[in-house]
């Protein structure tokens, strides 16, 4: 700090004045909220293989899934119910491999965007340019089954240089390409890609040369100097044209919606309409394939997680992947939502769905029993699916509402079941750890009956209630993200205390009440004192001096009704008459 002067604004100052700063920290609302996102793993016949295909509209689902399996578990996902909404951000992960249909135009190849046989209905056809452009054609393609179009004009030739030199013209110009550097050769001038990364450099710095001028040809935009490749080409009344030849596709097509190309050596023609061919699914997956799926979900931030199969193995490795990404160290709780397969009698639908409790039932795990019938978009028929697409509803209903709303009693968007439960098989299940579907005559209407996870050791009501382990995920996801700015901070006294005041306004946000019906936190009775207790208390910041703080809190969560008792005590009166 100087001698003699002030330290304002991070700086020593000496001259008088008047001197101001705004400090607008403050204006930063800490909103932060944990992510509501689905992560549906199944076959469809769309997606991208290999990858992660994001959903966030219904219209998308035909456009970018197509059909099969995975396509319907989302669209139930996000329109599982009328009476609430469903899922509004899904992860798709295809499960499988399969193989993408393709076309050979001799200068490039062309692959569906789609692997599967869908892309066995796209087709191409390619013409010399219409406008005229020499060396220059024009590309046709359609996606018959999903009804797109797309044309690509003026494809091969990016640039034109003349010679406007006052002597002899070169008869050609080259380009060479050694170790991923393209070199342009005009006479006795060099251009090369390290020094002009984009034709539009490339042309800039041949028209600051005295001998030659040069323009961009076509349609492409940002083209890589690198790409050009190597030719010769003669010169024609003083002009020659470098064509980009099959690297051409590739840039036309990156943002292509019905393929892809990659160049290739071959020599270009013209190409009547032409299918493409080859696409298949691929072998029937494996517990590999599941298995790599799931991997590729570990990287995702969602609520939960919804597996198209009723294979136990799946099943099992799924139960694995929720419970060790919930754990302390990944910090990315979800839970399973599953089913099993079609069953052939009512009685073998319970035992499978128990079975699956049986064998990898916990907090974190929500098994279905009810095969729903739908209406097969194809045939246009009711259909019973299995019950892992009941499962996708309550997933997506979970994922598209606030953590504290209950499932019981919410409608689903079927038409039936494949089995009516009796009470006794309702209760059967319910004590088992399985969510059933059972039909209410008041309102005519198919009703979840609890959701209740496949937690079965005790009464705990956030470990057996799908609500309960929502509201602990989101607290728990929410103080994360609360209290990620203080790490590398200094601990002071001061940063404790500001680390204290987060929790507080944290958990105070999540208070239910008048003016904040969205809560996960409640006022009540204190069950051993009888006394009325706020909605958390005994909030408490301690650093052990070293480099680690400890927060506590005790806070009371929002419970479900799902059982009202009323009970009428009948007295006797005496009536008296006179007359």
């Amino acid at each position: 700090m100087s001698k003699f002067g002030i330290y304002f604004a991070g700086r020593d100052i000496v001259l008088p004045g008047v001197y101001a700063r705004v400090i607008a920290d403050g204006m930063t609302p800490e909103r932060g909220v944990p992510s509501r996102a689905l992560a549906v793993i199944a076959q469809a016949e769309g997606g991208e293989a290999g990858g992660v295909t994001r959903i966030t509209r219904p219209s998308q689902i035909r456009e970018l899934l197509v059909g099969g399996v995975g396509a319907r578990l989302v669209e139930l996902a996000m329109m599982p119910s009328g009476e609430v909404q469903g899922a509004n951000d899904i992860y798709f992960i295809r499960v499988g491999n399969p193989v993408a249909a393709s076309l050979d135009l001799g200068d490039a190849v062309l692959t569906a965007r789609i692997a599967g046989r869908v892309g066995n209905a796209v087709r191409a056809r390619r013409t010399a340019a219409q406008s005229g452009l020499s060396g220059a054609w024009d590309l046709y393609l359609e996606d018959t089954f999903r009804g797109l179009a797309e044309v690509y004009k003026d494809l091969g030739p990016v640039l034109e240089v003349s010679y406007v030199g006052g002597g002899t013209p070169p008869t050609n110009i080259s380009v060479t390409s050694s170790g991923g550097v393209a070199t342009l050769t005009l006479g006795s001038s060099t251009f090369s890609s390290d020094a002009l990364p984009t034709l539009d450099r490339l042309v800039d710095a041949i028209n600051a040369t005295s001998d030659w001028t040069a323009r961009l040809l076509g349609p492409l935009v940002g083209v890589r100097t690198e790409d050009l490749p190597a030719q010769t080409v003669a010169l024609s009344g003083g002009k020659a044209v470098i064509s980009l030849q099959g690297k051409a596709y590739e840039y036309a097509l990156a943002n292509s919606a019905i393929a892809k190309a990659q160049a290739a050596a071959g020599n270009p023609s013209a190409l009547a309409w032409t299918f493409f061919s080859g696409g298949s699914e691929g072998p029937t997956p494996t517990v590999a394939d599941w298995l790599a799926a799931l991997a590729r979900a570990e990287s995702l931030d969602v609520h939960g997680v919804v597996v198209g199969t009723g294979d136990l193995a799946v099943l099992a490795a799924a139960a694995g992947h929720v419970n060790a990404m919930s754990d302390a160290k990944n910090r990315k709780e979800r839970l399973l939502y599953c089913g099993p397969g079609l069953q052939a009698s009512k009685a073998a639908l319970m035992d499978a769905a128990k079975e699956i409790v049986r064998g990898l039932g916990g907090s974190r795990v929500v098994v279905v029993a009810a095969e729903p019938r739908l209406v097969d978009a194809r045939t246009n028929r009711l259909t019973v699916y299995p019950s892992f697409y009941t499962a996708a509803m309550l997933a997506g209903m979970k994922a598209g509402n606030r953590p504290e709303m209950p499932f019981t009693n919410k409608e689903l968007s079927i038409f039936g079941l494949s089995y009516e439960y009796s009470t006794e098989d309702l209760e059967d299940l319910l004590e088992n750890g399985v969510v059933p579907v059972h039909f209410d005559p008041a309102r005519n209407k198919y009703v979840v009956t609890q959701g209740i996870t496949s937690y079965t050791r005790d009464a705990n009501v956030i470990y057996r209630k799908i609500a309960g382990m929502d509201i602990a995920d989101y607290l728990n996801k929410k103080i994360r993200l609360r209290l990620q700015r203080y790490i590398g901070r200094v601990g002071d006294q001061l940063t404790i205390k500001q680390i204290l005041n987060s929790v507080v306004g944290l958990l105070q946000e999540e208070v239910r009440g008048p003016n904040n019906p969205d809560g996960v936190l409640t006022d009540g009775i204190d069950p051993q004192t009888g006394q009325p207790t706020p909605a958390f208390r005994n909030v408490e910041v301690v650093m052990d001096g070293f480099d680690a703080v400890g927060v506590r809190y005790e806070a009371h969560p929002v419970g479900e009704i799902a059982y009202i008792l009323a009970t009428a005590y009948l007295t006797p009166v005496r009536i008296v008459a006179r007359a």
